[in-house]
């Protein structure tokens, strides 16, 4: 705390929603979906801007709706977490920081080393070794609150996918696939689809998993 000082932990606070609740990473997005340009011979040029494009017009609707609905219905209606403890949080610990300041905390500190050098580790094992079998982003993603959300689901994907490939190889592979990524479009259209039913109806809170 004294080296950055009150007004640069306040600043600090700021910053907590370019990482906090994150819902998606918009480059991972991008990636994928000029990826996916690539596999249709689609032109990338026209697909980037299109995006670029797209990401503008969302930022600026979603704002202006947001600020609608807030002010209509009050945010605290509308969602008690991210009008309620998640604005309030990141300041609520600089002022306790301010407030009593503390020093360095070392076993933090020999935790996020420790952490370092088993993801070091995982990462040459990854690189160095064909047969082993754990990816260094699971160390990663493990302990999240997510994980323990769609653990199952990631499990019982991996289980079908080997089991495909063990015994289909990659000819059955490339068959089911549009299978699986029908699920997932699948998943999509029923969310939309309560969205519109709650439109119309006048009917809230019909969700299919908020994250």
């Amino acid at each position: 705390m004294g080296a950055l000082g009150p007004a640069g932990m306040v600043c600090l606070a700021f910053t907590y929603i370019w990482q906090g609740d994150i819902r998606t990473f918009v480059l991972a997005s991008c990636a994928h979906g000029l990826k996916l340009g690539e596999y249709l011979g689609a032109r990338l040029r026209p697909l980037l801007w299109a995006m670029g494009l797209a990401l503008l017009l969302g930022l600026g609707a979603s704002t202006i709706t947001l600020l609608h609905l807030a002010y209509q219905y009050g945010g605290i209606n509308l969602n008690q977490w991210f009008f309620g403890p998640g604005c309030q949080l990141p300041f609520e610990y600089t002022a306790d920081k301010l407030i009593t300041p503390i020093g360095p905390d070392w076993s933090g500190w020999a935790h996020t080393a420790t952490g370092a050098l088993v993801m070091g580790l995982l990462m040459l094992a990854c690189h160095q070794l064909p047969w082993w079998p754990l990816h260094p982003l699971g160390y990663l993603i493990a302990i999240t609150w997510l994980t323990n959300q769609i653990w199952l689901s990631i499990a019982i994907a991996w289980l079908l996918k080997l089991a495909v490939i063990r015994y289909g190889g990659s000819q059955l592979y490339h068959r089911t696939r549009p299978f699986f990524l029908g699920l997932i479009a699948g998943q999509f259209a029923v969310a939309g689809l309560w969205l519109m039913i709650d439109y119309f109806t006048g009917m809230t809170d019909n969700v299919v998993f908020w994250i």
